[in-house]
């Protein structure tokens, strides 16, 4: 007869489960992305309306999160680059031409989480380049 015992066996935690999804590849631009992703959000785009903002910053948490727990995160990834590299491309064009104009960098200080956020897809974009992405 067989018997397994139970006593040994442990149940792994909920939060080691939530850990172990995250793709290690994938970990440091995951996170990198994800702060400064609400960073930028909460400085460059305070003039946005709040509730508004809020559904804004939940869909970048939300995609963020997801590709990095995807097999498409690759993919994904790429496709949050390409918007960081336009929407930096979008504040710069404010700046340059409506220096008044609410949305985008208003000081030096909101720049530095744009610089966070640009270099995390900097980072995803490397890793591409070298065929590191996973």
């Amino acid at each position: 007869m067989n018997t397994v015992s139970t006593k040994d066996q442990t149940l792994p935690s909920p939060s080691s489960q939530a850990t172990s999804l995250w793709v290690p590849a994938r970990r440091w631009t995951a996170v990198v992305l994800l702060v400064a992703g609400i960073a930028t959000l909460a400085t460059s785009f305070a003039a946005l309306p709040v509730p508004v903002l809020a559904l804004v910053v939940a869909a970048w948490s939300v995609a963020v999160v997801v590709f990095a727990q995807s097999a498409h995160g690759p993919t994904g990834f790429l496709i949050l680059s390409i918007c960081v590299k336009v929407t930096t491309l979008f504040i710069i064009g404010l700046l340059i031409f409506d220096p008044a104009s609410p949305i985008g960098a208003q000081n030096g200080l909101y720049w530095i989480p744009l610089g966070l956020l640009n270099m995390g897809s900097g980072l995803w974009f490397l890793k591409m380049i070298r065929r590191r992405a996973a």
